[in-house]
């Protein structure tokens, strides 16, 4: 790798360097596959992100994401490319309480994060 080019990595936010890591190329190469999830929907997905992650034979970091502006939301797109990526850092984890059918539990479902 030129050393241009590992200066320019090295100058990236830390957020856009950890997806080229993860990775192994630019993220902005990559194409990117969204999916919403109803409210009701987040426990059996946060289960089931849990689930496979635990079969995993590496380990995985879950990461928080937050906005340096409140109206920013993260997305991959968005934190694959290096100018808008800089407005987002890595940071506390964010969870939404989600009632389990009964009303009787809740389950602390994943809000904001990256794994």
């Amino acid at each position: 790798m030129p050393s241009n080019t590992r200066k320019k990595r090295k100058n990236s936010p830390v957020l856009l360097r950890r997806l080229c890591k993860h990775f192994g190329s630019d993220p902005a190469d990559l194409p990117v596959v969204e999916q919403q999830f109803g409210l009701h929907e987040r426990p059996n997905l946060h289960l089931a992100l849990a689930e496979i992650l635990g079969e995993l034979s590496r380990p995985s970091e879950l990461l928080g994401i937050l906005p340096h502006q409140e109206h920013e939301t993260p997305s991959l797109a968005r934190l694959s490319r290096e100018a808008v990526a800089c407005g987002f850092e890595p940071g506390p984890v964010g969870y939404h309480d989600v009632p389990l059918p009964g009303g009787q539990h809740l389950v602390s479902a994943i809000q904001t994060g990256l794994d």
